[in-house]
């Protein structure tokens, strides 16, 4: 029931931008990810299981995936996310 995607990632280039990052893949560690997207939006307020929300966002079009080997992203692990 998750949300999953596949990330195809350059050796040659990761090494030499963050070799961190791509000995933590190597590894299998959990690594924090951020998304760039663009999305709708209904502008109505509403509740969710007892959480309140701003708006409902649908269509999303993927921009980017970053990957954060020294920082938290906003949806992290401990949100269910990462």
């Amino acid at each position: 029931g998750k949300l999953k995607g596949e990330g195809w990632i350059d050796v040659n280039r990761i090494e030499l931008l963050s070799p961190e990052t791509l000995e933590i893949l190597r590894m299998g560690r959990k690594l924090e990810v951020s998304t760039g997207l663009f999305t709708g939006s209904d502008g109505m307020p509403g509740e969710w299981h007892g959480e309140k929300f701003e708006e409902t966002l649908s269509d999303f079009i993927p921009d980017h995936l970053a990957l954060l080997p020294n920082a938290e992203g906003a949806c992290n692990f401990d949100a269910g996310c990462g």
